[in-house]
């Protein structure tokens, strides 16, 4: 049985393609009324503002927290311009994944992106787990804890095999070991 409603619908694209439009979504009304923090970028440095405060990004909390040792090691290892290299390739990459998925869970078609031959096979890879994805609530959701004095951005509320999760996408070309994930 399928988490997701076909609406019937489908758009057609070049060479006959055919994108099905059929995830819903569902707003959770405390979500929708929660005030909002605003990111701001001052003096090369980037943060929430939220009722008056600064609050640290999340994903900042947890750079700051974990070993940069071994990355800090791969870069004099290949070189700092090829590690810049990798590493603007990489986040190229992973904003074009997430762009494609975006559009996938918001029922446009996809078939405009096929021509990004890496992100879109990175897609179409993910589109499974993306499958078991329904009742989205929301796609790039700011979210604050008070009680940590943090914010961040999520990138899909949403029920994930009927359980509603905070999902974040990863775009990495290598299979992650278990033993270093609990970053993420």
């Amino acid at each position: 049985m399928s988490n997701r409603l076909s609406t019937g619908s489908s758009i057609t694209r070049h060479a006959g393609a055919k994108c099905n439009l059929e995830f819903t979504h569902k707003k959770i009304e405390a979500l929708e009324k929660a005030a909002k923090p605003h990111l701001v970028y001052r003096n090369g440095k980037s943060y929430y503002e939220f009722e008056g405060y600064e609050l640290d990004r999340i994903t900042h909390v947890l750079k700051e927290a974990q070993d940069e040792k071994s990355l800090d090691d791969w870069r004099k290892r290949i070189g700092l311009e090829k590690a810049d290299l990798i590493s603007k390739n990489a986040m190229a990459r992973g904003s074009a994944v997430h762009e494609i998925a975006e559009a996938y869970l918001n029922n446009n078609c996809t078939c405009q992106y096929d021509n990004k031959v890496l992100p879109f096979g990175m897609f179409e890879r993910m589109k499974p787990a993306l499958d078991r994805i329904s009742k989205i609530a929301g796609i790039e959701i700011p979210l604050v804890s008070e009680l940590y004095g943090i914010a961040g951005t999520a990138d899909i509320i949403a029920e994930f095999d009927n359980e509603l999760c905070i999902i974040d996408l990863k775009t990495s070309i290598k299979k992650k070991e278990e033993k270093y994930q609990k970053k993420y």
